[in-house]
């Protein structure tokens, strides 16, 4: 298990150091460390710049003194984010908008006790845990003789191409469509293990961590298109795999 070392933005010193004394407190149960520690945007990004890999996750309040928000600290570095703030409520969908950006993102509401503020540290370390897991299950494709390595956590869906061939289009959440060919699903699907992807209908495959929305009988996806442009699709769902999306 990796450390996970944290960065952490809040313009009260007060909350700043506690922050910072409670990650400490759970250095060794959880592995964390802090690297950074910051009053503001300017103060964060003078140091962030010099290493950006050194930080693993952020530790943010949303309503800083300075030129930028924690929103938008977290909106430029795209890193888990964990925010810490009274203006939580105010911000929620926003907070939410940044879930489809990045892989963890969750919140917790001061004032609070050191104990509800390690809790919810722990279930963030674990979550981010998770999805290195994930992310550790690389696909490697060619395009134009290239080799590309895509995590398999990146796939939105995949379906079959109506031309009576064995051939595959895999889309993706961050990266163009690819087309599989003369592989079957149960082979793509063995390279995936780890993705939490389920047969919708006889052609179809979606990945359930992806799903931005449910009508009947269909679910709606965003994805990226050939031209690299974010695009909404609905697929439809027969009604012998509905069980799949519980």
């Amino acid at each position: 298990m990796s450390t996970i070392r944290f960065a952490v933005v809040e313009d009260e010193q007060l909350y700043l150091d506690d922050r910072c004394e409670n990650l400490d407190e759970l250095k060794k149960e959880c592995d964390v460390e802090v690297v950074l520690k910051a009053h503001n945007a300017e103060e964060f990004f003078a140091e962030y710049r010099k290493n950006p890999d050194n930080v693993d996750a952020l530790i943010l309040d949303i309503d800083l003194t300075g030129s930028y928000t924690g929103l938008q600290i977290a909106e430029k570095v795209l890193k888990p984010s964990l925010f810490v703030s009274g203006y939580n409520a105010k911000y929620l969908n926003n907070i939410e908008d940044l879930s489809d950006r990045i892989d963890v993102v969750m919140h917790v509401t001061k004032p609070m006790s050191d104990e509800k503020f390690k809790n919810k540290v722990r279930d963030f370390c674990n979550e981010i845990r998770m999805h290195q897991k994930f992310n550790n299950q690389i696909l490697t494709f060619k395009r134009d003789g290239m080799p590309v390595r895509i995590p398999a956590t990146d796939i939105v869906y995949l379906e079959s191409i109506s031309d009576g061939s064995n051939n595959k289009v895999i889309y993706f959440k961050s990266n163009k469509p690819y087309q599989q060919n003369d592989k079957s699903f149960s082979v793509i699907m063995a390279m995936c293990q780890n993705a939490d992807i389920v047969q919708i209908s006889k052609s179809c495959y979606v990945n359930k961590e992806h799903i931005v929305g449910k009508e009947q009988g269909v679910v709606k996806v965003s994805y990226m298109n050939r031209e690299g442009k974010k695009v909404n699709r609905a697929l439809p769902v027969s009604p012998n795999y509905i069980k799949n999306l519980r």
